[in-house]
């Protein structure tokens, strides 16, 4: 085989090399993490102040899992005069495993979720709700197995 042969197989293999990875790039999902991110981008301060105001409070969320539910447990106080209240649990390997539940008033402060509903995995529980007047807002963890 001559020289010419070789060089000529050596480009066609990269040049293959190089459209396999093209199109295995076309066929990747790409989703953003927020699609109106720059209406969160805006509102940014403001979920921090929540964020602040939730952090102020002692003794205010504890999370757990039993059986086939997913329970929350507020702080009494805030949860008696809770209004406008959501529980996103917000899956971020894929957009359509999102989840958003309302939340109310609630003299014991338990709420529960049914794990059914929810995607095996990572989850980040986003609570945010008013108390009194003021907004509140916090992420935490949950990992469904």
């Amino acid at each position: 085989m001559s020289w010419k042969y070789r060089i000529l197989i050596t480009f066609l293999c990269g040049v293959s090399f190089i459209m396999y990875f093209v199109v295995r790039s076309f066929q990747v999902n790409t989703e953003m993490v927020e699609s109106n991110y720059y209406e969160k981008e805006l509102e940014y301060e403001k979920l921090m102040k929540a964020g602040s105001n939730f952090n102020a409070v002692q003794n205010t969320l504890y999370t757990t899992l039993e059986g086939t539910t997913v329970n929350i447990r507020l702080d009494t106080t805030l949860s008696r005069s809770l209004e406008n209240g959501t529980a996103q649990f917000y899956f971020a390997a894929n957009s359509k495993n999102d989840r958003t539940f309302p939340i109310g008033k609630s003299d014991d402060g338990n709420y529960s979720f049914d794990r059914k509903n929810l995607a095996k995995g990572k989850n980040t529980l986003k609570l945010s709700f008013e108390s009194n007047g003021k907004s509140y807002y916090r992420e935490e963890t949950v990992f469904i197995p």
